[in-house]
């Protein structure tokens, strides 16, 4: 597929598919002689790994990473990179839900909060 077909298919702007390759997410996009990218099954599945992390929220860089362990006996680093980033999210949505907590005391005790926030 050309990187025009990509784009289509994955609805992915070419200039994205063209900085994924440079930064290595979707490195030796094979070109035909006259220089045309051509994606073929496997650099598309890749893409759908790509932007199915993407679609979680993960970074390039871990992403980058996951798509490094490639092979068959990198299963498990593989998996723990998720795990790994699960943890990370479980972490924010506990510091989130403290934040949350606290608003919501500050909103119950809104009287009390305004006074000692402005009687300085």
């Amino acid at each position: 597929m050309t990187i025009s077909e990509v784009s289509k298919s994955y609805n992915v702007a070419p200039s994205t598919l063209r900085y994924y390759e440079s930064i290595g997410l979707l490195p030796h996009i094979q070109r035909t002689d006259g220089g045309v990218r051509s994606y073929t099954e496997e650099d598309c599945k890749r893409l759908e790994v790509i932007l199915f992390m993407k679609r979680l929220n993960i970074p390039l860089e871990p992403v980058k990473e996951y798509i490094s362990h490639s092979g068959a006996d990198e299963k498990e680093e593989r998996k723990n990179l998720l795990v790994g980033y699960r943890q990370n999210l479980i972490d924010k949505i506990n510091d989130m839900q403290a934040s949350l907590s606290v608003i919501n005391s500050c909103i119950e005790n809104f009287d009390e909060f305004d006074r000692a926030a402005y009687s300085m």
